[in-house]
Order: structure tokens, then sequence, then C-alpha cells
């Protein structure tokens, strides 16, 4: 079963023109979403996230004076999945194919509900509206089958495997 987790993430939307985001750097240890092609994401830990608003801001409106950056961390809810079944167990909720290559990004509806996907080497992270996270979650343990699945609090936003062992029960979701 794959093992999941709440995770903190910092999310910086970009709005610019599609050249100057197709020439933005992608800052250490995050990893640039696309959203449209005058939007994308930046998404990284969110200890990270002020330092890289201001990189990010600084040199977009070096590129395109008119260009937006804002944190939008606080709009969005993350959960995180990892294992060998991670994916088989998400695929269940959406009716869209995952691609095969890593890195990768995708949107769709998952479990009817519309999110963002950021597709990893041994995880899955699941993007959704923050009013939604509960409808989600719920989701997620009916696949999932345990609830030990989902739910765990982090306090950045991890690429690797999590610890399992304070994973809370049933009880505590």
């Amino acid at each position: 079963m794959p093992n999941g987790r709440r995770a903190s993430v910092a999310i910086i939307a970009c709005y610019a023109s599609a050249a100057t985001l197709d020439t933005l750097p992608s800052p250490r240890g995050a990893h640039l979403c696309r959203i449209a092609p005058e939007e994308l994401w930046v998404v990284a830990a969110r200890n990270e996230g002020s330092a890289i608003l201001s990189a990010v801001a600084a040199y977009l409106t070096t590129h395109e004076p008119s260009a937006l950056a804002i944190d939008q961390s606080d709009g969005w809810v993350v959960r995180s999945l990892f294992g060998d079944d991670a994916l088989t167990m998400l695929a269940q909720l959406c009716v869209f194919r995952f691609p095969d290559m890593r890195p990768e990004f995708v949107q769709g509806s998952v479990a009817g509900a519309p999110a963002k996907v950021l597709l990893l080497f041994g995880s899955v992270h699941v993007f959704v509206p923050y009013p939604l996270r509960h409808y989600l979650d719920s989701r997620l343990l009916d696949v999932g089958g345990a609830a030990s699945q989902v739910g765990l609090e982090m306090s950045s936003f991890s690429f690797g495997t999590p610890n399992t062992s304070d994973m809370p029960t049933q009880q505590e979701i």
C-alpha cells in the first residue's frame, strides 16, 4: 500500500508571457509546473517560499515589467502519496491517463474535483483547492483502505520517502 501525508508547500504563481516563463530557471529544490501558456507554478518546500518568491519576482520583472509572482500557498492543499501502489491508488479516482515520464505535471479531475498532480519518481503529489481538502482525504481513504494512508501534517514538502512511524490512526483523522 502507498503511504500518504499532507505536505506543507510553497506555491508561487507566476504570470507573464509564455516566452518569459519559458526562460524562467528552476530554483534549486523546486519544480516548475506549467498551468497555462501564461501561468506557471513554482512548487517547493514551504520554508523556501519567501526566498523563491523574491528571486522569481526579480527575474520576471527584469525580463517583463508587467509580470507578476504571488504566493498562493494558502489557497491549496497537497496530499503526497509514496510507494509502489501510489499511482495505482490515485488512478482509481481519475478519468485521465498518467504520463510515463517523470517528473511530470498534469491537471484534471481527481474524484470529481479540480486538481493538479505532480508526478515524481517514487511519489505523487495531488494539489486541490483548500476547501476541497476533506473531500479529497475521504476519497483517498476510500480507495486506500487504511486510514493511516493519509493525514500526517508535515512542516515541509518532501520529495523523498516519508517516515511512516508517526502516521495518525483512523480516530485521529
